[in-house]
């Protein structure tokens, strides 16, 4: 671990070889920061002086060092000339920082105010260890320095660890130094703006009245108390058309995502099919399962969800029985995952019907999957950590027992599989129940079937209130005691349903383009029903936007929060954010993993902002 040693010297230039000599300490780097003495003592060479320490520095440790001072600031004697200070020292501390390394601040330099400001620079930005040096009497050559470094006469008061905010080094950063080199010194050019100043002033207020409770609303991430009054209003403001690109730079989740839906069409799906084991026994593409209307994927008229289904027949388990294509397929869903900022998902697969009429296993071909987004997972540095959810298709009539195969197979994976639900590797963490859903198929014909998938504890989600009323829902919630709702469009119909799914933290799995498409809402032709989604978010519902079938809907996750705007007329940046919240929380991962992805979701939001 790289340590680095930030100090600040007044007139008297021996602190600095008195930091460095800091017991069991190798530093690698030191940066000094001061004022301009040279306009201030003309009576003395002072830069001479500066370069006879840098000189003994760098023959005893042999160290890198670099040494800055502030252009044109003389001395701090006033207010003004102490947030001119402050503003650079603040900039010149955040540009210090690097991936792995230790900062260390010594505060025993300059005179009064600067000291001060680095104590607090190091409480903003974060420290290893802030400390002070005591020496008496203070020496006054290098020699009396070097006696005092040999004979232990330095007295260090070591004042602690500052964890400080990740988020202000970035926003601070972003600020680079104008400067002047000339040969040992750096002279840097006081801005004329001190935005570094103003952002943690407007930063540490909104801290101090979310701590009193003064704070009106609740934030989604922590790290937004880090953004200034004009970067909040921005945030409450509607999403707009031009927030695209802010939209995309996002870390998101996608908790309803269909394996079988990715790449059912175009070149996506040419690629899968070429990279096929056995390509004589591809059945050919059938292009009149496409949807016809010229405006998809906004249609003019909304689609039965069988005619939506079909959309996805040429992938699905119609090609995804050769394990080349399913393979390619894979690779192909976590590129665009990535490309994405989908950061972490739970995609939906039925091993069975992959594995009908082959000579694989419906557990080789499960394996097949896990270890083909493992494989990309570490490929790819785990830019997105992928979980499986294995769908149990509800049937009315006829051979029900693929049900079973599919929750027995999650519950043999689940225990079998080494990874758990806090791991990055790819493993089972829950149970889909899917299919067309209507009076027959509601969860009280299956809850039997669930019991063992309970008894192990795997997580249940179910689609309902889609294609069916809010008894579906109800259902799903109190004889299948699901964790999640897929779509949940009907909740509204059921207000007492509504509170207890509030009260029990149950998620609601929303995806807006496949909802536009099968169910139709304002602003389609004839539709004007509104949206669900941001009533939702106002009755404190734990909802999340997602795909669904990427391919079949012809829409990303990031287009899926774009259409937002015109199903949710007013939806906020906020509430943006709040939505992607959500989907962590309804997560199926572990609590350790939950709390990590929280972590770095807090870390990459801000940086979207700032």
């Amino acid at each position: 671990m790289k340590k680095i040693l930030l100090i600040t010297i007044g007139s008297q230039s021996f602190v600095l070889p008195e930091a460095l000599a800091l017991p069991s300490i190798a530093f690698d780097e030191v940066h000094v920061l001061t004022t301009d003495h040279a306009l201030l003592f003309k009576d003395r060479d002072i830069i001479g002086e500066w370069g006879e320490i840098i000189e003994y520095v760098r023959q005893k440790w042999d160290i890198v060092i670099t040494w800055s001072i502030i252009k044109d600031l003389p001395i701090i004697q006033s207010g003004k000339d102490h947030r001119i200070w402050t503003e650079v020292l603040y900039r010149w501390a955040a540009n210090k920082y690097e991936t792995n390394c230790d900062i260390y601040y010594c505060l025993s330099g300059g005179t009064k105010t600067m000291p001060a400001s680095f104590q607090q620079a190091a409480k903003l930005f974060g420290a290893k260890e802030v400390f002070h040096v005591l020496v008496y009497p203070p020496p006054q050559t290098i020699e009396m320095v070097e006696d005092a470094i040999c004979n232990n006469l330095i007295e260090y008061v070591y004042l602690g660890e500052e964890s400080g905010w990740d988020y202000l080094t970035e926003y601070a950063g972003k600020f680079a130094n104008i400067e002047d080199r000339q040969k040992d010194f750096i002279y840097i050019k006081p801005p004329q703006e001190k935005k570094v100043l103003h952002y943690i002033k407007d930063s540490q207020l909104a801290f101090q009245k979310y701590i009193s409770g003064e704070q009106d609303e609740v934030l989604p991430f922590t790290s937004l108390l880090m953004l200034s009054r004009i970067q909040m209003d921005w945030l409450k403001m509607p999403l707009q058309s031009s927030d695209k690109k802010w939209i995309e730079s996002l870390p998101k989740a996608d908790l309803h995502t269909h394996l079988g839906g990715f790449a059912t069409q175009g070149k996506l799906l040419e690629r899968v099919r070429k990279a096929a084991e056995h390509p004589e026994k591809l059945d050919p593409v059938n292009y009149s399962i496409y949807p016809e209307d010229e405006h998809w994927p906004l249609p003019s008229d909304n689609i039965l969800l069988t005619d939506y289904m079909k959309a996805g027949d040429n992938t699905g388990s119609t090609l995804l029985k050769d394990l080349g294509c399913l393979r390619e397929h894979i690779k192909l869903m976590y590129a665009h995952f990535i490309q994405q900022n989908v950061r972490y998902a739970e995609v939906r697969c039925s091993p069975y019907n992959y594995a009908k009429d082959t000579l694989h296993s419906a557990q080789e071909v499960l394996e097949l999957i896990l270890q083909t987004f493992n494989s990309e997972m570490e490929k790819h540095d785990f830019q997105c950590i992928v979980k499986i959810l294995i769908i149990a298709t509800r049937k009315d009539k006829g051979d029900l027992s693929d049900i079973s195969k599919h929750l027995s197979l999650a519950i043999t994976s689940y225990f079998n599989n080494e990874a758990d639900q806090d791991s990055k590797e790819c493993s089972v963490v829950g149970v889909d129940l899917a299919g067309y859903e209507f009076e027959k198929t509601r969860a009280e014909y299956f809850q039997h079937d669930f019991n063992s998938v309970h008894r192990c504890g795997l997580a249940v989600t179910a689609h309902a209130g889609e294609n069916d009323d809010a008894e579906g829902i109800w259902q799903a919630v109190y004889k299948l005691h699901s964790r999640r709702i897929g779509h949940g469009l009907r909740l509204l119909d059921a207000p007492d349903l509504l509170r207890s799914i509030v009260e029990r933290g149950i998620g609601i799995e929303m995806c807006p383009y496949a909802n536009y498409q099968i169910v139709g809402f304002s602003p389609m032709p004839g539709k004007d029903t509104i949206y669900p989604l941001r009533e939702y978010l106002r009755r404190n519902v734990k909802v999340c936007v997602n795909t669904d079938n990427i391919g079949i809907s012809q829409a990303s996750i990031s287009d899926n929060f774009m259409l937002l705007i015109k199903l949710c007329p007013g939806i906020t940046r906020m509430e943006i954010l709040q939505l992607i919240k959500n989907s962590i929380e309804m997560s199926f991962a572990g609590k350790a993993l939950h709390q990590n992805l929280l972590e770095s979701f807090n870390r990459e939001v801000i940086n979207t902002i700032l």
